[in-house]
């Protein structure tokens, strides 16, 4: 029985000389190859790297878990939730696993270099406006601002800049619908990601420059286009070293909204940096897509492709004073309603005198709008849209 902290130094090298790979394979995990590791699918993206012998998990490194990488030590105690005893014993007692060998190839320091640009920009222009649903407006800011252009394989490549104006970074994303590219371009340095300068004290925060962009054209629709002059970054992956650096270039910002996505990363991301950032006495708020949608481009496409007409009318019961709101088709978006609506004593009259009430918002309609209503004495016969948003 081995005791806890006993274990000689020759015994812990024997442990975390155990093959990572072969002890994933003996763990019963199922894994995947790819580019330049290994994925183990089902644990919120936890990868090998075999050349080191090391692991990580990204979801346990955002929720905060003590473990979330390491050798085959910690590899053993994140899976059964071993202490460190038990795991060394397990490691210690399996010698039919395979033993790491080091083969470590000399790290090269790759140097930067945006891709060659297309001749003209048509594909990403015809991808961000059709496909994405993406304001033609701010798909010129920034290709006139040079964050955005099209390469020769037709591929949208976001651009950062550090402090100097000198490009830093690059993410590309393909413009084939059906199998798109993703990936950044080698040399890249997350710290100078894919942003829109601002002149506020306020940083909205999204995953990706898509992600940015959709908000801001959702912005036009909301009627909130003020919201355009404020600092937006987009991270192009989860880690926030992109929000310091941009938090040391602006240190009048004191206020951050995170914007990402709906999935369990996105979430598990949105609470650690709100915890993070309020510690540090920045305001920190999250706002996420609409619960049915990922991102907010994919409440921006769909809410698009459905339309934005909508019209509750309402019937009497017979024999009752109840109005049915019934709906034709509910709006998907926010947008201006005019709610109709009468007193009660003129019910009970015949009166058909009706009064209106404006509102913005439709969810409004089923929080408050019967409250404010009723305390005017009135009850609810029908709501209907006024003005049409902007429509792309």
């Amino acid at each position: 029985m081995y005791k806890k902290k006993k274990f000689t130094d020759d015994e812990i090298r024997k442990a975390n000389e155990v093959s990572i790979l072969s002890l994933a394979r003996n763990l019963g995990l199922n894994i995947e190859k790819k580019k330049n590791a290994y994925k183990v699918p089902g644990y919120g993206g936890l990868y090998i790297n075999e050349q080191r012998n090391q692991w990580n998990c990204f979801a346990a490194q955002l929720s905060g878990e003590q473990i979330h990488g390491g050798g085959p030590i910690q590899l053993v105690q994140f899976i059964f939730g071993y202490d460190f005893v038990r795991a060394m014993k397990y490691l210690l007692d399996s010698a039919h696993i395979a033993v790491h060998e080091k083969h470590l190839k000399p790290s090269v320091k790759r140097t930067f270099k945006l891709p060659p640009a297309a001749q003209d920009y048509r594909h990403v222009y015809a991808y961000l406006i059709k496909t994405r649903g993406i304001d033609h407006r701010i798909v010129d800011y920034f290709v006139k601002s040079k964050k955005l252009y099209e390469n020769t394989y037709h591929s949208c490549i976001f651009v950062g800049y550090d402090s100097y104006g000198v490009a830093r970074h690059c993410t590309i994303r393909g413009t084939v619908s059906n199998n798109p590219f993703k990936g950044e371009a080698p040399g890249s340095d997350k710290r100078f990601t894919f942003c829109m300068e601002g002149t506020t004290d306020t940083l909205h925060i999204y995953e990706a420059p898509i992600d940015l962009m959709s908000y801001l054209t959702l912005c036009i629709k909301w009627d909130q286009k003020n919201l355009w002059i404020d600092h937006h970054l987009a991270l192009c992956c989860l880690a926030n070293v992109s929000i310091e650096t941009y938090l040391k270039r602006f240190p009048q910002i004191h206020k951050l909204i995170f914007h990402l996505d709906n999935d369990e990363w996105g979430k598990a991301a949105t609470e650690r940096y709100t915890k993070e950032y309020q510690l540090q006495e920045f305001e920190t708020w999250a706002e996420h897509p609409k619960t049915q949608y990922k991102d907010f481009n994919e409440q921006l496409v769909i809410e698009k492709n459905l339309g934005y007409r909508g019209e509750i009318n309402a019937h009497k019961k017979r024999n009752s004073n109840q109005w049915i709101l019934t709906s034709k088709k509910l709006p998907k978006h926010p947008g201006y309603f005019q709610a109709t609506y009468q007193l009660k004593e003129d019910l009970e009259t015949g009166n058909r005198r009706c009064h209106e009430l404006w509102f913005h918002d439709e969810w409004y309609f089923e929080e408050e709008m019967k409250n404010d209503v009723e305390k005017n004495g009135g009850v609810v016969i029908a709501w209907k849209k006024m003005s049409e948003p902007y429509m792309i």
